[in-house]
């Protein structure tokens, strides 16, 4: 490895990269984890995450097979699924995106839907107040539902997406206009 190298990436496949800048690096995990098809099928990205280790010398990025859908995730996407939306389709699960993976991703309308278990993501988490300013710049719209809301009131949830993915569809909604909502 080279003296200059500043990251590196290891994907699924055993192959490392090394970078000299952090925007290479974030190109690369963007382009590997969207743009190789043959390896986000052959690997299934959507059910891997990113982790890093920073070193002195230099950072390593990962992914890590996730463990699967959570309590809440579940919940929220079989109802998705109840009200006729379709999975890879209309929504994608854990959809990468700049270097994160999204809960649920409407893509075509660019909104994330995002299920916040209280545990590790406590309201005001300055980690996701920065990661949602990052994917707005992007021009996607994020909604973020804390757990308990999904598992008490379900129903409100589904309804408050689908006004949105529907006011997006019809053309009134955030990026189709210019606007970042």
């Amino acid at each position: 490895m080279e003296n200059n190298t500043q990251y590196r990436v290891k994907a699924p496949d055993g192959r490392v990269e090394c970078f000299t800048t952090k925007k290479e690096m974030d190109d690369f995990i963007q382009k590997d984890s969207n743009g190789n098809q043959e390896l986000a099928k052959q690997y299934g990205y959507a059910h891997y995450h990113l982790e890093a280790v920073q070193t002195k010398k230099h950072t390593t990025v990962f992914w890590v097979k996730d463990s699967g859908p959570t309590d809440i995730e579940e919940a929220l996407r079989d109802e998705l699924i109840k009200h006729g939306y379709l999975e890879a389709e209309d929504f994608v699960y854990q959809h990468p995106v700049g270097g994160y993976r999204l809960d649920f991703a409407f893509v075509k309308e660019k909104i994330d839907i995002e299920t916040d278990g209280e545990y590790f993501h406590p309201e005001g988490n300055p980690k996701d107040e920065a990661r949602d300013a990052h994917l707005k710049k992007m021009g996607w719209k994020v909604l973020r539902f804390p757990g308990s809301r999904i598992k008490h009131g379900l129903g409100r949830v589904i309804q408050e997406i689908a006004e949105i993915v529907h006011r997006y569809r019809a053309g009134g909604g955030g990026h189709r206009q210019g606007m970042l909502s």
